[in-house]
């Protein structure tokens, strides 16, 4: 049989490769000290913000009217006006409006006609009912109600549950100054609303101050800002 011998060639070349693998070696990429030869970890943010006010989260508006206490149309429901979808984030800004100068009668006689400067409402989403602050009608300061301001931000995202139906957003229970204003008018001017004056006290208009409930034929506005995610 023939012996085939290997060239002196190639066994000089597969001496060498131990050297050439130790070369390359010297290339690789290496991590930090305490874990060479391992990419670095980028850091992942573990909470990320959630106040909808700064993080531009989605939001839908809405505009209302009601009526007072007693009226067809006492309170304001999102159900089939305002479609609400969150998962964990539900905040509501409130704003009031105005409805326009408002009149009470006597005998078919308008013995008080004002625009009502502030107003309040009871907010209530899922069982869990909020009365506003006192709402500055158009964000307008008022000597009427110095404790008014121009919006509130409530935050219902408590009463959120995972998997829950969709909520339901309702505002009610209207309380605005246009007696109180009646107060003042009948200390400053008590002839021009005597029949108004006459039959009360002062002290007894002065429980009407700052607001009380909506009269049943008067109309109230305000806007929402509902903040989701």
């Amino acid at each position: 049989m023939k012996t085939v011998r290997t060239p002196k060639w190639i066994i000089a070349s597969i001496a060498a490769l131990p050297l050439a693998l130790s070369a390359c070696g010297a290339t690789t990429y290496r991590g930090p000290a305490d874990a060479p030869g391992t990419l670095p970890t980028l850091p992942i943010p573990t909470t990320l913000p959630t106040d909808p006010t700064t993080t531009g989260a989605p939001s839908t508006t809405a505009s209302f009217s009601m009526n007072g206490v007693g009226s067809a149309q006492p309170s304001w429901s999102s159900a089939g006006r305002v479609s609400i979808s969150t998962d964990n984030v539900l905040k509501i800004k409130i704003t009031a409006g105005q409805a326009g100068a408002l009149t009470l009668s006597s005998g078919g006689t308008n013995v008080f006609t004002a625009n009502y400067s502030c107003v309040s409402y009871v907010v209530t989403v899922n069982g869990r009912s909020v009365r506003t602050k006192n709402l500055l009608a158009n964000g307008v300061a008022s000597t009427y109600c110095p404790d008014g301001v121009t919006d509130q931000t409530i935050d219902f995202s408590d009463r959120l549950s995972a998997g829950g139906d969709a909520p339901t957003v309702v505002v009610s229970d209207p309380r605005y100054d246009f007696y109180c204003q009646i107060w003042h008018g009948c200390q400053t001017y008590p002839n021009m609303y005597y029949s108004q004056c006459s039959g009360f006290s002062y002290n007894y208009y002065n429980t009407y101050c700052p607001s009380r409930a909506v009269y049943k034929t008067h109309s109230v506005t305000g806007n929402l800002e509902i903040y989701t995610n």
